[in-house]
């Protein structure tokens, strides 16, 4: 009788009985975000305060809470105290930030606030430090992040009017374009080929521009340069003190 099936070789990468063992007892579980416990606090908030689906996707270590109206924050744990039980039960601390309006560039208010506290404190407690010292600054916050973003909507369409208006007036050819953020750029032929153009600049929520005027002659300035004198001398002559009440007055007496 011949020899029986050869025993299958030990391979080097398949952990033994013993080895998975002792590489379970090194590397316990994450506990997991302490999520239920955040839905209890979110629930003491009251209406119209509740959790959601994170908007970039739902992860591990944070909570979406939102008042159904387009205004949110996060309830985070940082990810690294998820990797250790805590000290005591619930005892992760919290940090709370709002999200804002996705305002072109970003949104420059520096005034954001944010609050962190530990988990394992009462929740009543806990929800009242958030209605008293979140919630105020963070609904001022994003409110002005609303107005931010409306006010460099606004500025954004008077600054294309003006390109627009411009490529009409001047049929030549030309183009125009955001170069970066709250900065319109506007290239313009004022004449067929080969003849003057304009290169004008306009930023963020000015109402002045600012114009190159590139191969004009200098006699075709003389428009420009009378527009400008005749201005001043306009200025000039509002800011000017009245001689007749002057005489009135008796300043020259």
């Amino acid at each position: 009788m011949g020899p029986g099936p050869a025993a299958r070789p030990h391979l080097p990468f398949e952990p033994t009985a013993a080895s998975a063992a002792d590489k379970e007892s090194s590397c316990p579980l994450t506990p997991a975000f302490p999520r239920t416990r955040i839905e209890e606090l979110i629930a003491l908030l009251d209406a119209p305060w509740h959790p959601a689906p994170c908007p970039y996707g739902q992860d591990d270590v944070r909570q979406y809470v939102t008042d159904g109206r387009g205004r949110g924050f996060w309830m985070k744990v940082d990810r690294r105290a998820l990797d250790r039980e805590p000290s005591r039960p619930d005892g992760y601390w919290i940090t709370v930030v709002g999200r804002y309006p996705d305002v072109p560039g970003h949104f420059t208010d520096r005034r954001r606030p944010r609050i962190a506290f530990n988990l394992s404190r009462p929740l009543d407690t806990l929800a009242r430090d958030i209605r008293r010292r979140f919630l105020p600054e963070f609904l001022a916050a994003h409110e002005r992040a609303v107005n931010e973003l409306h006010a460099r909507a606004v500025a954004g369409g008077r600054r294309e009017d003006l390109a627009l208006s411009l490529l009409a007036r001047f049929p030549n050819g030309g183009w125009h374009g955001e170069s970066r953020s709250g900065h319109h750029e506007t290239y313009v032929d004022l004449e067929p080929s080969g003849g003057a153009y304009a290169h004008v600049e306009m930023h963020g929520a000015e109402e002045t521009v600012s114009v190159q005027l590139h191969r004009v002659r200098p006699q075709d300035l003389e428009v420009l340069w009378d527009l400008f004198e005749a201005r001043a001398r306009d200025r000039s002559a509002k800011t000017a003190p009245d001689s007749a009440a002057l005489l009135d007055n008796g300043l020259f007496a």
